[in-house]
């Protein structure tokens, strides 16, 4: 995710409570489940009361006591400490079921930054090029290794290998790759993926670069949990965030079969029946 000022953090916050609170109570005991939470856990009014009332230091403090929040930046001049807050210390002494409940609120603010920046063609393509039935550490390993490389490259330079990848044909294409990024041997595995990748349109694949280096380790984690469902319902945790979202739900063509086994955190509910 982007830096961005505790006012808008909080703010946004607010607006997804309001969200959360008007959805279907099956499509919200979902969404907790999947952060392994019961719906029940989400305190909404005592939530709303805390960040309505609470300053953007104090706000701060409870995102460093329960999870890891955004970039968020700092005032203070590098090299000093700031001295904290006085009214910070208020926040410890919250009770714990509210802090734990705001740790859920923040979990799935992030989830839900996920799922609204990536479109349904990145998700696709994300299960296209994640291998389906290996370790879930080796998934992770390529996702972190992806959100690397294509940190490291220049627009330009995407665009111009897009380009050249479209001017060639099957097998030539990993050739190709090869002699222009010329990655180190231990790193030979990414061609393949970052091929699948390349067949974005441009559109689509510099938005991928925008967004994948930018995610939060906790926001890998759960694009690595999302990976072990069926894209389908990737896709219908997506529409639950955006309700009024006229993105066709499109995925004809996507050749894809994710284990049945590989599902332990979206366990089955009346808003997924199984098929």
């Amino acid at each position: 995710m982007e830096a961005m000022d505790t006012k808008t953090l909080q703010q946004e916050l607010l607006d997804l409570l309001l969200l959360l609170q008007n959805m279907n109570p099956l499509h919200l005991g979902t969404l907790c489940k999947f952060v392994h939470h019961a719906k029940e856990d989400l305190l909404v009014t005592d939530l709303t009361d805390l960040l309505k009332r609470a300053s953007a230091a104090q706000i701060d403090k409870v995102v460093s006591m329960t999870v890891t929040g955004p970039n968020l930046p700092t005032q203070q001049p590098q090299g000093e400490e700031e001295e904290e807050d006085p009214s910070t210390l208020e926040m410890e002494k919250l009770p714990k079921e509210l802090v734990s409940s705001f740790g859920l609120l923040f979990q799935l603010y992030q989830l839900h930054q996920l799922l609204s920046k990536l479109s349904i063609l990145q998700l696709m393509k994300i299960f296209e090029f994640v291998p389906p039935g290996v370790p879930q550490v080796q998934q992770l390993q390529l996702l972190q290794q992806l959100q690397q490389l294509l940190g490291q490259l220049l627009p330009e330079t995407l665009i111009s290998l897009h380009q050249e990848l479209e001017a060639t044909q099957g097998s030539e294409q990993h050739q190709v790759l090869s002699q222009l990024l010329q990655l180190r041997k231990e790193h030979f595995h990414l061609y393949q993926p970052l091929r699948m990748l390349l067949q974005l349109e441009t559109e689509e694949l510099l938005g991928m670069q925008e967004i994948l280096p930018k995610l939060q380790p906790i926001q890998m984690l759960q694009l690595l949990a999302l990976l072990q469902l069926q894209p389908f319902d990737v896709l219908e945790l997506k529409r639950l965030f955006q309700p009024q979202s006229t993105e066709p739900l499109d995925i004809s063509g996507q050749p894809i079969e994710s284990d049945p086994s590989l599902h332990p955190l979206l366990a089955p509910s009346p808003a997924y029946p199984q098929k």
